[in-house]
C-alpha cells in the first residue's frame, strides 16, 4: 500500500482497488498462446499453416477468453462490490482497462478509412473493400461507445474488439448482480443460472448464425463469462482444502488431461452445434491449471517467455487486425494475388504456399513488437493512472493499491 491519508476503515475496505488474490501465471500463459492462435486464424492467405484444423478453430479461442476473464473478475472481485461505490471504482478500473488500447486501434482504422477515401475521390485509387461504407457514421458511434458487438451489424473499423464490446457489457452485468446478491455463492449460483440459459439460446439460434453472421452478439461472452465466474467459486474452496493438498499430484494430472483434451478437441474438425462443447472444456482447463502444482509437464506454462505472453495479449488480440491488414496487402501487390471465395467464411488471398509461411512468422514478429510497445506504453500507464485517479475520486485521501 502507498499513503495517500488516513489509514482504510473497515467499511472503507471494499473501496481499495485490488488485484486477484493470486496470480496464476499458467493461466496468464494459456491467454496469450490463445491470442497467437486468433492471429493464426485471421491470417486468411494460403500457407502450410491454414488448412490445420487448430488454426481454423482459433475463433473458438475468443471463447476461452471469456471463460477466462469471468474466471479472474470472480477471483478479484467477488463479495468486493458491496455498495454502489465499489460498484463504481469497478466499472472504473474496467473501462480504463480496456478503453485506451481500444481506442488507440480505432484511431488507426478511422485514419486508413479516411486515407482510402482521399485516395478513392482525388486520385481513383481504390482498395480492396470501398471506404466508409454504408452506415459507417453508426458505426463509428457505436465503436466509440463500445457497443459494437451488440448491435445487429457487420464488423467495423477493428473487427477483433467486437468482443471488448461484449466484455464490457458482461462487466456491467456482473457488477449489478454482485451489488444485488452481496453473497458469492447466490453470486456463483445465478452465474451458473445465466451461462446455461445463454447456451441453450446461442443452441436454439445456431452458432453460425450468431457468430459468424452479421450479429457477433452478447450471447457467447455471457455464457462463456459466467460459466468462468461460476468455476472461480470452485477455485476459491478448492485451491487450499485439504483434499485438493493431498492429491496435488493428481490435480496436476487433471489438468494436463484437461489441456490435452482442449488442445484435442480444437484441432479437430468442427461443424454445427459440437462447438459449443468449448465452453465446459474451456471452464474445466481453466479451473484444474488454477488449482495445479507448477510441476512435470505443466512447467512449461510458467516459463517467463509464456508469461510475457499472457501479459501483452489483449495488445496482441487488439493490434492483429491493424498488422495483419497490410501484410495481406503486400502480399497482394507482391504476387499480383487473387482472393478465392470460400463459401460461409472469408476469402483466401492466393500465394505461394512459401511466401505465405514466411508472411505469417513475420505478421507474428511484428505483431508481437507493436503489442509490446502498445503494452508499455499504453496500456500500463492508463492502467496505473486509473487507479490514482480513482483513489483520488472516490476515496479522497485514502491509501489506495499500488
Amino acid at each position: 500500500m502507498m499513503r495517500l491519508g488516513r489509514a482504510v476503515t473497515g467499511a472503507d475496505r471494499a473501496l481499495v482497488p485490488i488485484d486477484a488474490p493470486a496470480h496464476w501465471a499458467a493461466l496468464d500463459s494459456l491467454r496469450g498462446l490463445a491470442a497467437v492462435s486468433v492471429v493464426l486464424f485471421h491470417m486468411t492467405w494460403t500457407s502450410p499453416l491454414y488448412p490445420l484444423p487448430f488454426v481454423r478453430n482459433g475463433y473458438l479461442m475468443v471463447d476461452l477468453f471469456f471463460v477466462l476473464s469471468g474466471f479472474v473478475i470472480a477471483s478479484a472481485y467477488g463479495g468486493r462490490i458491496s455498495s454502489p461505490q465499489a460498484l463504481g471504482r469497478f466499472l472504473w478500473l474496467r473501462f480504463w482497462r480496456l478503453y485506451p488500447v481500444h481506442l488507440v486501434f480505432l484511431i488507426v482504422f478511422v485514419a486508413v478509412e479516411v486515407a482510402k477515401y482521399v485516395a478513392e475521390d482525388r486520385y481513383g485509387i481504390h482498395a480492396n473493400h470501398p471506404a466508409l461504407g454504408p452506415g459507417w457514421t453508426w458505426d463509428l458511434v457505436a465503436n466509440l461507445l463500445l457497443v459494437q458487438g451488440l448491435t445487429n451489424r457487420a464488423l467495423s473499423f477493428n473487427g477483433p474488439s467486437w468482443s471488448i464490446s461484449v466484455e464490457c457489457a458482461v462487466y456491467v452485468m456482473f457488477a449489478g448482480l454482485s451489488l444485488a446478491a452481496r453473497s458469492r455463492a447466490v453470486v456463483a449460483a445465478t452465474s451458473c443460472a445465466l451461462s446455461v440459459t445463454a447456451l441453450l439460446l446461442f443452441a436454439w439460434l445456431g452458432r453460425s448464425q450468431v457468430t459468424h453472421g452479421n450479429h457477433y452478439g452478447i450471447l457467447p461472452g455471457v455464457t462463456g463469462f459466467f460459466l468462468g465466474v461460476t468455476v472461480g467459486g470452485f477455485a476459491e474452496h478448492g485451491r487450499g482444502s485439504a483434499f485438493v493438498l493431498r492429491h496435488r499430484r493428481a490435480v496436476g494430472f487433471g489438468a494436463l488431461a484437461a489441456l490435452a483434451m482442449f488442445m484435442a478437441f480444437v484441432a479437430m474438425p468442427h461443424q454445427g452445434y459440437e462447438t459449443l462443447a468449448v465452453f465446459p472444456l474451456s471452464a474445466a482447463l481453466v479451473l484444474l491449471l488454477a488449482m495445479a502444482p507448477v510441476s512435470g509437464l505443466l512447467r512449461p506454462l510458467h516459463w517467463s517467455g509464456l508469461r510475457w505472453l499472457g501479459a501483452i495479449s489483449y495488445p496482441v488480440y487488439m493490434a492483429q487486425e491493424a498488422v495483419i491488414w497490410p501484410v495481406k496487402g503486400l502480399l497482394r501487390l507482391t504476387f499480383q494475388a487473387r482472393d478465392i471465395p470460400i463459401a460461409g467464411h472469408e476469402p483466401i488471398l492466393d500465394v505461394p504456399p512459401a511466401a505465405g509461411l514466411v508472411a505469417a512468422v513475420a505478421t507474428i514478429l511484428l505483431l508481437l513488437g507493436v503489442a509490446e510497445t502498445v503494452h508499455r506504453f499504453v496500456e500500463l500507464p492508463w492502467r496505473r493512472w486509473s487507479r490514482r485517479r480513482h483513489g483520488l475520486w472516490l476515496l479522497s485521501d485514502h491509501p489506495v493499491s499500488t
